[in-house]
């Protein structure tokens, strides 16, 4: 049954051909047959293929030549009168005709069923990922907040305020935003594009990080300034290094350079390589803002990577790269 869907898709030609040649082999058999014997059910099982593969529109022309040679067959080589056979003809064409529509109406439905089904089971795969890390999170800095005023400790807090805000960003992202979009479509993600510094959002997102002794920077000493959604885009780097870091003991580095008109972040570390749905969110972030991710195949020398692609703001801008840890 699988494999039977798997080579008839919407649209398939070959379908119309198998409806056509049923068609004459069933004119035949009714011409070869005794008048009382009533093919009528066969005549309709060759439109319904058609109107659930093909649409309508065909499924119509399919349906009008079925009643024509059902017609021939049971009333011209009778010999019956004109009216009969005209009144005949208009109701199996009508009946047809209603057949195929609904038949393909049918398919719509159910297709479009499975559409939102399918994005359903997506949103809250993507949402039982994602909420655990900003929710975690938020009650380590908290608790770093809270033991940093009891302390006296005013510069160590305010350390942790900036971190504190970008997950405070990402859950109210996800809660609001990201479930209102529920089609998961790129361009359908509210977006605000600005020109930042992307070495600011690189740094944020590595500060953010609960593990962030494990995590090493490779920036480039003049700014990189890019044309994209800063909350998205720190969002975005943040989910792709919170994957690598689940491996532990392991340092993530990673290293921004520019190429052609982008800038171009690689994330790597000699961890295994990322799963599609451990991106998925990070990908569709990155595509709202006309960027792009690319996962390069795991090897020995540079372990995981997976590049981040996000449009220069100036792209004649080529800053040399300086490394920082």
């Amino acid at each position: 049954m699988s494999d039977t869907r798997t080579r008839i898709r919407r649209g398939d030609w070959r379908v119309v051909a198998a409806s056509l040649l049923l068609l004459v082999a069933t004119a035949l058999l009714d011409y070869l047959t005794p008048p009382q014997v009533n093919f009528g059910l066969i005549y309709m099982l060759a439109v319904l293929p058609v109107a659930w593969f093909c649409g309508w529109r065909l499924a119509v022309v399919v349906a009008v030549i079925a009643a024509a040679l059902e017609g021939i067959n049971s009333e011209v080589l009778r010999a019956l009168p004109w009216e009969i056979n005209t009144w005949n003809a208009l109701s199996r064409i009508t009946v047809l005709s209603l057949i195929a529509v609904v038949a393909d109406r049918l398919y719509i439905e159910r297709a479009q069923l499975r559409r939102v089904n399918a994005e359903r089971t997506t949103l809250l795969r993507l949402l039982e990922r994602e909420f655990p890390r900003p929710i975690k999170a938020l009650g380590w800095f908290s608790r770093m907040l809270d033991e940093s005023l009891e302390r006296g400790m005013v510069d160590a807090a305010r350390n942790q305020l900036a971190p504190l805000r970008h997950h405070i960003r990402e859950t109210e992202f996800l809660a609001t935003d990201l479930l209102a979009v529920g089609t998961l479509q790129a361009h359908a993600l509210p977006s605000k594009q600005e020109d930042v510094d992307l070495r600011v959002l690189v740094k944020d997102a590595a500060d953010g990080a609960l593990e962030r002794g494990r995590v090493v920077l490779q920036l480039p000493s003049a700014p990189a300034e890019v044309r994209c959604d800063p909350d998205h885009v720190r969002h975005a780097i943040a989910i792709v290094l919170e994957r690598f870091l689940r491996q532990p003991y392991l340092s993530v580095t990673l290293w921004l350079r520019t190429a052609s008109a982008d800038a171009v972040l690689e994330v790597s570390s000699q961890g295994p390589a990322l799963d599609k749905a451990d991106y998925e969110l990070a990908d569709l972030l990155i595509a709202g803002g006309g960027g792009r991710l690319v996962v390069v195949p795991r090897n020995a020398k540079r372990g995981a990577v997976v590049s981040l692609y996000f449009p220069l703001a100036h792209p004649a801008a080529r800053p040399a790269v300086a490394t920082l840890s």
